[in-house]
């Protein structure tokens, strides 16, 4: 960024991050204790960074909890879920195409 070369920050969430950020948005009202919110916690801190430093980034987080309204979260980690910080291939999937939509809006808002 010192030198003006385009940059692209992901945020990419460990499953059990997603697994709680899903489990609030179904059910508000039930604090989804199950889940380690530790996970929640550290990807709420690395977004409240992007944010204060005007960082241009993907939030993959949201896009894999709208996934699983329709799909299997665990599906989209390693291993069927066991691995929960490294993606499948369909999470890889997944990812690349969250950041090739993003790079298409960075190369739409930097050329009007």
């Amino acid at each position: 960024m010192q030198y003006n070369a385009p940059t692209l920050l992901v945020l990419s969430p460990a499953l059990p991050a997603v697994e709680a950020m899903a489990c609030n948005k179904a059910r508000p009202e039930d604090p989804c204790d199950q889940f380690d919110l530790a996970f929640v916690a550290l990807y709420k801190y690395f977004h409240e960074l992007m944010y204060l430093h005007k960082l241009p980034y993907v939030d993959f987080l949201q896009r894999m909890v709208d996934y699983g309204k329709e799909g299997d979260i665990r599906s989209l980690y390693g291993n069927n879920g066991k691995d929960i910080h490294h993606y499948s291939p369909q999470g890889n999937r997944l990812l690349a195409q969250a950041i090739a939509e993003r790079m298409v809006l960075e190369k739409v808002r930097n050329n009007p």
